[in-house]
């Protein structure tokens, strides 16, 4: 892809525009579903339209299915158009992006690489400020207040060992970045000084956290609030956080890609899909399946025009239902999802480290090349990473993925291999994991 400067934001402007998208989603929660629908289906062929004329990537898709934008008349109109897989957004870097976007005033992320394929992501301007929206918009909805101190534990730090760093945010919520790079126990002591009142954290590295804090009898952290995201929640994690804090824990689902997608509220009868940000579809053998049947999440992004993204599978597994939520909103419901399971680590000296933490060491970023990865940890010493790649990888990548491993695993003495694949082989569910560890029935944590 053809390098760009990050275009920076005016802060007033920034803060104008969240405001108002913040103020729009709070209405539109309420209204009727039929209403709901006429919304996200003018947004819809809004950005149907507009990548038919200006992608060249979807333009050359919908041609080799001979349709056009005018044929998608309503939402089930949308399964015309075929499904684009994340290998087919990597293999057509130079055509994903709209003729029209300014690149100077785009910002660019990284997918984590969660499903072993990461993925660079290209936003305008007003689609930067409604994701802040997206963002915010769920944590406000389960109770978080302007004043509260909230701590996000994460992986993508400058540096690797830094424990915090100044408030970041648009001016209304300072937030706290502790890299999980530092042990459990340096993890507690911060967290002892903070005393915060929300998390937001990784249910591998809440399991851990609850551990800690139970074997240290500590009563200091205690937060009001937790979110958790980018991995499964499952119900012995959502114990174990139960009783060690005096709250409960709320899910929140999403991805770099489209940013937040879907979450709980205090009623806790699902995941409320925000359907004014993105269309939704539950897809298996290539049909939309009915209520209560899982099958793969396919997304459609409603206000990403720089890099639209149209029925892109997202590599998680899910189910919606037809119930209503006693809270009242009217966003429709995802009932369960699956996927993004990966195996946590246990290291030489016995200490367990989470997942993410490994998947945060193949960020392309810093490792440039690599289409797809699998970490294989075959002994607690000794690790073996298999990559797809393309011709950006060389030598410094094999060493590179090396010291990275090496520093996520804290440093302690362990061998990591590189093996250069044609393929990731898949598991019985038709995924690739990105974490697998043949040592982790000695897991404590399992």
């Amino acid at each position: 892809m053809r390098s760009f400067l990050v275009g920076k934001l005016n802060d007033a402007k920034t803060l104008a525009s969240v405001t108002y998208s913040l103020y729009q989603l709070r209405k539109d929660q309420w209204k009727e579903i039929s209403e709901l629908r006429k919304i996200q289906l003018k947004k819809l062929r809004a950005i149907i339209t507009y990548a038919y004329y200006n992608v060249p990537y979807y333009h050359k898709l919908f041609n080799s299915v001979r349709i056009k934008p005018e044929q998608i008349k309503n939402l089930e109109d949308l399964q015309k158009i075929p499904i684009t897989a994340k290998s087919d957004i990597q293999n057509n870097t130079s055509k994903v992006i709209s003729n029209s976007a300014d690149l100077n005033k785009c910002t660019s992320s990284l997918t984590s690489g969660s499903t072993g394929r990461p993925l660079e992501v290209i936003s305008g301007p007003d689609a930067r400020c409604y994701s802040l929206a997206l963002l915010q918009y769920a944590f406000f909805e389960c109770g978080l207040k302007l004043r509260d101190k909230f701590v996000d534990l994460r992986y993508r730090l400058r540096n690797g060992k830094s424990m915090l760093r100044p408030p970041i945010g648009i001016g209304f919520l300072g937030r706290i970045r502790i890299s999980c790079l530092n042990t459990i126990e340096e993890i507690v002591a911060i967290l002892e000084k903070i005393s915060p009142d929300a998390l937001y954290i990784y249910p591998s590295v809440l399991r851990q956290l609850a551990n800690e804090i139970k074997k240290q009898g500590i009563l200091e952290i205690n937060p009001r609030l937790i979110f958790s995201h980018a991995e499964n929640l499952t119900p012995r994690c959502m114990q174990l956080a139960n009783s060690t804090f005096d709250t409960r824990i709320y899910d929140v689902y999403g991805s770099t890609e489209f940013n937040r997608l879907a979450f709980q509220c205090n009623r806790h009868s699902g995941l409320h899909m925000i359907t004014d940000g993105a269309v939704i579809e539950i897809i298996k053998d290539g049909e939309n399946v009915g209520h209560g049947e899982l099958g793969e999440i396919v997304v459609t992004g409603l206000y990403n025009y720089a890099m639209p993204l149209i029925r892109y599978r997202l590599g998680d597994v899910g189910a919606t239902t037809d119930e209503s939520c006693e809270c009242g909103r009217n966003w429709p419901l995802i009932k369960r999802i699956e996927g993004r399971t990966s195996d946590f680590v246990v290291l030489p000296s016995g200490r367990a480290i989470s997942p993410m933490s490994l998947i945060y060491a193949m960020i392309p970023k810093y490792v440039r090349g690599v289409m797809q990865y699998q970490i294989i940890q075959e002994e607690r010493s000794s690790f073996l990473v298999k990559v797809v790649v393309n011709h950006e990888f060389n030598r410094q990548q094999i060493l590179l993925i090396q010291k990275r491993i090496q520093l996520c695993c804290l440093r302690e003495e362990i061998n990591v291999d590189v093996q250069i694949v044609n393929e990731i082989a898949k598991d019985k569910t038709g995924k690739s994991r990105p974490i697998v560890s043949k040592v982790t029935e000695k897991n404590p944590f399992n």
